[in-house]
Protein backbone atom coordinates (compact mmCIF):
# COMPACT_ATOMS: atom_id res chain seq x y z
CA UNK A 1 0.00 0.00 0.00
CA UNK A 2 2.94 2.71 0.83
CA UNK A 3 4.64 1.69 -2.21
CA UNK A 4 1.24 2.53 -4.30
CA UNK A 5 1.25 5.27 -2.53
CA UNK A 6 4.58 6.93 -3.27
CA UNK A 7 4.29 5.54 -6.95
CA UNK A 8 0.84 7.39 -7.16
CA UNK A 9 1.96 10.84 -5.46
CA UNK A 10 5.74 10.51 -6.25
CA UNK A 11 5.92 9.46 -9.67
CA UNK A 12 9.42 11.12 -9.99
CA UNK A 13 12.82 11.30 -8.38
CA UNK A 14 12.34 14.90 -8.06
CA UNK A 15 8.47 14.65 -6.64
CA UNK A 16 9.75 11.74 -4.41
CA UNK A 17 12.34 14.10 -2.80
CA UNK A 18 9.74 16.65 -2.18
CA UNK A 19 7.18 14.19 -0.86
CA UNK A 20 9.93 13.65 1.79
CA UNK A 21 10.90 16.81 2.69
CA UNK A 22 7.40 17.73 3.09
CA UNK A 23 7.19 15.04 5.34
CA UNK A 24 10.15 15.99 7.05
CA UNK A 25 9.29 19.46 7.53
CA UNK A 26 6.15 18.34 8.94
CA UNK A 27 7.57 16.50 11.62
CA UNK A 28 10.36 19.41 12.30
CA UNK A 29 7.24 21.39 13.10
CA UNK A 30 5.74 19.37 15.15
CA UNK A 31 8.94 18.75 17.39
CA UNK A 32 8.74 22.98 17.17
CA UNK A 33 5.36 22.81 18.55
CA UNK A 34 6.23 20.97 21.29
CA UNK A 35 9.08 22.69 22.16
CA UNK A 36 6.98 25.59 22.29
CA UNK A 37 4.06 23.68 24.20
CA UNK A 38 1.72 23.62 21.76
CA UNK A 39 1.39 25.19 18.53
CA UNK A 40 -2.68 25.59 19.76
CA UNK A 41 -2.21 27.35 23.30
CA UNK A 42 -3.89 30.56 22.99
CA UNK A 43 -2.58 30.95 26.62
CA UNK A 44 0.13 30.35 29.07
CA UNK A 45 -1.34 30.95 32.79
CA UNK A 46 0.83 30.45 36.16
CA UNK A 47 -1.80 28.07 36.98
CA UNK A 48 -1.06 25.70 34.32
CA UNK A 49 -0.05 22.18 35.07
CA UNK A 50 3.55 21.28 34.63
CA UNK A 51 3.99 25.72 34.66
CA UNK A 52 7.52 26.43 36.58
CA UNK A 53 8.35 30.24 37.52
CA UNK A 54 11.88 30.37 37.39
CA UNK A 55 11.69 34.22 38.23
CA UNK A 56 9.39 36.60 39.48
CA UNK A 57 11.02 40.42 40.09
CA UNK A 58 8.92 43.04 41.06
CA UNK A 59 9.92 46.83 39.88
CA UNK A 60 11.93 49.19 42.08
CA UNK A 61 8.57 51.44 42.04
CA UNK A 62 6.19 48.82 42.36
CA UNK A 63 3.90 48.92 39.27
CA UNK A 64 4.83 45.87 37.00
CA UNK A 65 6.56 42.24 37.29
CA UNK A 66 9.19 40.81 35.58
CA UNK A 67 8.19 36.66 35.24
CA UNK A 68 10.79 34.07 33.44
CA UNK A 69 9.47 30.59 33.12
CA UNK A 70 8.88 27.43 31.02
CA UNK A 71 7.05 24.06 31.17
CA UNK A 72 8.02 20.90 32.65
CA UNK A 73 7.11 18.64 29.35
CA UNK A 74 7.79 15.32 30.38
CA UNK A 75 10.27 12.49 28.79
CA UNK A 76 11.28 15.68 26.24
CA UNK A 77 12.38 17.85 29.23
CA UNK A 78 11.59 21.16 29.08
CA UNK A 79 10.09 23.97 27.12
CA UNK A 80 11.45 26.75 26.02
CA UNK A 81 12.05 30.16 27.99
CA UNK A 82 9.59 32.81 28.18
CA UNK A 83 10.04 36.14 29.49
CA UNK A 84 6.46 38.66 30.52
CA UNK A 85 6.05 41.74 32.47
CA UNK A 86 3.02 42.18 33.65
CA UNK A 87 1.38 43.85 36.44
CA UNK A 88 1.78 43.22 39.98
CA UNK A 89 -0.68 40.70 40.51
CA UNK A 90 -0.50 37.80 37.63
CA UNK A 91 -2.37 34.69 39.34
CA UNK A 92 -4.66 33.55 36.41
CA UNK A 93 -3.55 35.90 33.94
CA UNK A 94 -2.95 35.19 30.63
CA UNK A 95 0.78 35.91 30.36
CA UNK A 96 1.00 35.81 26.18
CA UNK A 97 0.00 39.62 25.59
CA UNK A 98 2.71 40.26 28.16
CA UNK A 99 5.65 37.99 26.98
CA UNK A 100 8.84 39.51 25.18
CA UNK A 101 9.48 39.19 21.53
CA UNK A 102 11.48 36.35 20.40
CA UNK A 103 14.85 37.41 19.53
CA UNK A 104 14.83 39.28 23.11
CA UNK A 105 15.46 38.37 26.99
CA UNK A 106 14.49 40.49 30.24
CA UNK A 107 17.08 40.45 32.59
CA UNK A 108 15.98 42.59 35.33
CA UNK A 109 15.26 46.06 36.31
CA UNK A 110 17.36 49.19 36.80
CA UNK A 111 16.71 51.67 39.55
CA UNK A 112 15.32 54.22 37.15
CA UNK A 113 12.15 51.36 36.98
CA UNK A 114 13.95 50.69 32.95
CA UNK A 115 13.68 47.39 31.61
CA UNK A 116 16.98 45.65 31.16
CA UNK A 117 16.73 43.56 28.03
CA UNK A 118 19.11 41.36 26.04
CA UNK A 119 18.91 40.82 22.68
CA UNK A 120 19.66 36.56 21.40
CA UNK A 121 19.41 34.18 18.68
CA UNK A 122 17.29 31.52 20.00
CA UNK A 123 18.16 28.22 19.71
CA UNK A 124 14.69 27.32 18.18
CA UNK A 125 14.67 29.51 15.21
CA UNK A 126 16.89 31.74 13.16
CA UNK A 127 15.74 35.60 12.10
CA UNK A 128 12.03 34.14 12.81
CA UNK A 129 12.33 31.52 10.21
CA UNK A 130 12.59 27.61 10.43
CA UNK A 131 14.35 26.25 7.44
CA UNK A 132 15.30 22.21 7.08
CA UNK A 133 15.74 20.09 4.32
CA UNK A 134 15.35 23.01 1.50
CA UNK A 135 12.40 23.80 3.20
CA UNK A 136 11.97 27.63 4.27
CA UNK A 137 9.19 28.25 7.10
CA UNK A 138 7.82 31.69 8.31
CA UNK A 139 7.51 31.63 12.21
CA UNK A 140 6.48 34.65 12.75
CA UNK A 141 7.64 38.92 11.96
CA UNK A 142 11.31 39.51 13.08
CA UNK A 143 11.11 41.61 15.99
CA UNK A 144 12.65 44.91 16.87
CA UNK A 145 13.31 46.58 20.03
CA UNK A 146 15.58 49.46 20.69
CA UNK A 147 16.76 51.58 24.05
CA UNK A 148 14.25 53.91 25.00
CA UNK A 149 11.32 51.66 23.61
CA UNK A 150 8.24 51.39 25.92
CA UNK A 151 7.25 47.46 26.62
CA UNK A 152 4.25 47.35 28.88
CA UNK A 153 4.54 50.54 30.20
CA UNK A 154 8.72 50.29 31.28
CA UNK A 155 11.34 52.13 29.44
CA UNK A 156 13.72 49.34 27.41
CA UNK A 157 17.30 49.40 27.77
CA UNK A 158 18.87 47.54 25.21
CA UNK A 159 22.17 45.52 26.89
CA UNK A 160 24.36 43.22 25.05
CA UNK A 161 23.86 41.13 22.24
CA UNK A 162 25.11 37.51 22.81
CA UNK A 163 24.58 34.14 20.50
CA UNK A 164 23.00 31.68 23.47
CA UNK A 165 23.20 28.09 22.12
CA UNK A 166 19.75 26.95 23.85
CA UNK A 167 17.93 27.95 27.49
CA UNK A 168 15.80 24.47 27.44
CA UNK A 169 17.90 22.94 30.28
CA UNK A 170 16.18 21.85 33.40
CA UNK A 171 15.03 25.03 35.57
CA UNK A 172 17.24 26.08 38.35
CA UNK A 173 16.76 29.45 40.66
CA UNK A 174 18.27 32.56 39.81
CA UNK A 175 20.46 34.08 42.54
CA UNK A 176 20.68 37.62 41.51
CA UNK A 177 24.22 39.46 42.59
CA UNK A 178 23.66 40.60 46.44
CA UNK A 179 24.02 44.66 45.96
CA UNK A 180 25.61 44.85 48.99
CA UNK A 181 28.78 42.80 47.87
CA UNK A 182 29.26 45.14 45.77
CA UNK A 183 32.41 47.61 46.08
CA UNK A 184 33.64 50.55 43.71
CA UNK A 185 37.41 51.74 44.35
CA UNK A 186 38.32 55.35 43.66
CA UNK A 187 40.64 56.30 40.83
CA UNK A 188 43.84 56.29 42.93
CA UNK A 189 43.69 52.84 43.74
CA UNK A 190 41.84 51.68 40.86
CA UNK A 191 44.95 50.05 39.57
CA UNK A 192 44.97 47.46 41.62
CA UNK A 193 41.94 45.48 40.69
CA UNK A 194 44.57 45.18 37.13
CA UNK A 195 47.50 43.50 38.71
CA UNK A 196 45.91 39.93 38.22
CA UNK A 197 48.00 36.69 38.61
CA UNK A 198 45.75 34.39 36.23
CA UNK A 199 44.20 36.60 34.50
CA UNK A 200 45.79 39.68 32.07
CA UNK A 201 43.49 42.75 32.06
CA UNK A 202 44.03 44.55 29.12
CA UNK A 203 46.28 47.90 29.45
CA UNK A 204 45.12 51.14 30.89
CA UNK A 205 45.32 54.94 29.54
CA UNK A 206 44.04 56.28 32.71
CA UNK A 207 41.32 55.84 35.68
CA UNK A 208 37.79 57.33 36.47
CA UNK A 209 34.95 57.64 38.78
CA UNK A 210 31.96 55.08 37.55
CA UNK A 211 28.84 56.59 39.46
CA UNK A 212 26.64 54.27 41.69
CA UNK A 213 23.62 54.03 38.76
CA UNK A 214 26.23 52.81 36.21
CA UNK A 215 27.62 50.12 38.63
CA UNK A 216 23.59 49.36 39.54
CA UNK A 217 22.57 48.81 35.92
CA UNK A 218 25.26 46.94 34.96
CA UNK A 219 24.95 44.27 37.46
CA UNK A 220 21.37 42.61 36.62
CA UNK A 221 23.18 41.94 32.64
CA UNK A 222 26.49 40.81 34.53
CA UNK A 223 24.40 38.04 37.20
CA UNK A 224 23.00 36.73 33.63
CA UNK A 225 26.35 36.66 32.20
CA UNK A 226 27.92 35.26 35.21
CA UNK A 227 25.37 32.06 34.96
CA UNK A 228 25.73 31.31 31.43
CA UNK A 229 29.28 31.17 31.96
CA UNK A 230 29.28 29.02 34.99
CA UNK A 231 26.93 27.00 33.17
CA UNK A 232 29.27 26.19 30.43
CA UNK A 233 31.49 24.90 32.77
CA UNK A 234 29.40 21.77 33.54
CA UNK A 235 30.74 21.51 36.86
CA UNK A 236 29.57 18.81 39.44
CA UNK A 237 26.05 18.87 40.13
CA UNK A 238 27.18 18.91 44.13
CA UNK A 239 27.65 22.42 44.70
CA UNK A 240 27.82 24.53 41.58
CA UNK A 241 28.40 28.40 42.30
CA UNK A 242 25.74 31.16 40.84
CA UNK A 243 25.59 34.45 40.39
CA UNK A 244 24.49 35.42 43.58
CA UNK A 245 27.72 33.89 45.34
CA UNK A 246 30.27 36.30 44.25
CA UNK A 247 31.66 39.36 45.60
CA UNK A 248 32.62 42.04 43.00
CA UNK A 249 35.18 45.16 42.49
CA UNK A 250 34.65 47.56 40.91
CA UNK A 251 37.11 49.93 38.94
CA UNK A 252 36.92 53.09 36.30
CA UNK A 253 39.53 52.83 33.66
CA UNK A 254 40.04 54.00 30.15
CA UNK A 255 40.64 51.34 27.57
CA UNK A 256 41.71 52.93 23.93
CA UNK A 257 40.08 56.23 24.87
CA UNK A 258 37.07 54.75 26.18
CA UNK A 259 36.01 54.58 30.05
CA UNK A 260 35.38 51.07 30.85
CA UNK A 261 34.34 49.47 34.58
CA UNK A 262 36.75 46.67 35.32
CA UNK A 263 34.98 43.96 37.19
CA UNK A 264 37.26 41.83 39.71
CA UNK A 265 35.11 38.88 40.59
CA UNK A 266 35.88 36.56 43.58
CA UNK A 267 33.45 33.27 45.57
CA UNK A 268 32.04 34.24 49.15
CA UNK A 269 34.27 31.45 50.34
CA UNK A 270 37.57 33.72 49.96
CA UNK A 271 35.41 36.29 52.28
CA UNK A 272 35.14 34.35 55.21
CA UNK A 273 38.50 32.23 54.56
CA UNK A 274 40.06 35.53 55.14
CA UNK A 275 37.89 36.94 57.93
CA UNK A 276 38.68 34.12 59.93
CA UNK A 277 42.52 34.75 58.96
CA UNK A 278 42.08 38.24 60.05
CA UNK A 279 40.70 37.35 62.96
CA UNK A 280 42.89 34.99 64.23
CA UNK A 281 46.12 36.75 63.54
CA UNK A 282 44.42 40.26 64.57
CA UNK A 283 47.24 41.06 66.87
CA UNK A 284 49.79 39.64 64.68
CA UNK A 285 51.41 42.99 62.65
CA UNK A 286 53.35 40.32 60.50
CA UNK A 287 50.96 38.38 59.22
CA UNK A 288 48.63 41.56 58.38
CA UNK A 289 51.32 43.73 56.43
CA UNK A 290 49.30 43.98 53.26
CA UNK A 291 46.25 44.28 55.14
CA UNK A 292 45.92 48.17 55.74
CA UNK A 293 44.64 49.15 59.50
CA UNK A 294 41.34 50.57 58.11
CA UNK A 295 40.27 47.46 56.52
CA UNK A 296 41.28 45.13 59.17
CA UNK A 297 37.46 43.88 59.04
CA UNK A 298 34.84 42.07 57.97
CA UNK A 299 35.07 44.67 55.12
CA UNK A 300 38.61 44.11 54.02
CA UNK A 301 37.60 43.36 50.63
CA UNK A 302 35.95 46.73 50.06
CA UNK A 303 39.43 48.44 50.04
CA UNK A 304 41.77 45.82 49.74
CA UNK A 305 42.07 44.23 45.80
CA UNK A 306 41.89 40.42 45.88
CA UNK A 307 44.17 38.81 43.59
CA UNK A 308 44.43 35.51 43.80
CA UNK A 309 46.69 33.17 41.79
CA UNK A 310 44.71 30.08 40.05
CA UNK A 311 41.53 29.05 42.16
CA UNK A 312 39.37 28.29 38.38
CA UNK A 313 35.29 29.60 38.67
CA UNK A 314 35.62 30.86 41.87
CA UNK A 315 37.52 34.02 40.60
CA UNK A 316 36.70 36.29 37.31
CA UNK A 317 37.33 39.25 35.47
CA UNK A 318 35.21 41.43 32.82
CA UNK A 319 35.32 44.83 31.24
CA UNK A 320 31.89 46.47 31.14
CA UNK A 321 31.37 49.21 28.34
CA UNK A 322 28.68 52.14 30.17
CA UNK A 323 27.93 53.51 26.76
CA UNK A 324 27.55 50.73 24.93
CA UNK A 325 26.11 48.01 27.75
CA UNK A 326 28.16 45.65 26.35
CA UNK A 327 30.68 43.02 28.09
CA UNK A 328 33.86 41.87 26.86
CA UNK A 329 37.12 39.69 27.67
CA UNK A 330 35.01 37.54 30.36
CA UNK A 331 37.57 35.11 31.64
CA UNK A 332 37.86 32.84 34.75
CA UNK A 333 41.08 32.58 36.74
CA UNK A 334 43.21 29.74 35.38
CA UNK A 335 43.57 26.21 37.50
Amino acid sequence: MSGNYEAKHCPTWESWQNCVRGRIATLVMLMWCVTLVGCGLSARRSTDPDFILRVNSTSPNGELRLLEYQYDIGALGYSRTWWAVTPPRFEGLDLTPYEMPYGYMAVGWSPANELLVESWKPYYYSDCTLAFSGITMQLCTPPTLSTGDLFQGARVVVTAHKELASLSQAPTTRKLLNAQWGAVFPPASAGQLLRQCSRTPTPIQGTWNPSPDQVRLLEGPLSVLLDHQLSALRLPDSLPPHAGDYYRQYAGVIVGGRRIIYVNGFHKTQVAETRTFLTEHRNDSGALRNFPSAFRDSDYWRGVATMVCDGGEYYFGVEYDPETHRFRNFSFNGR
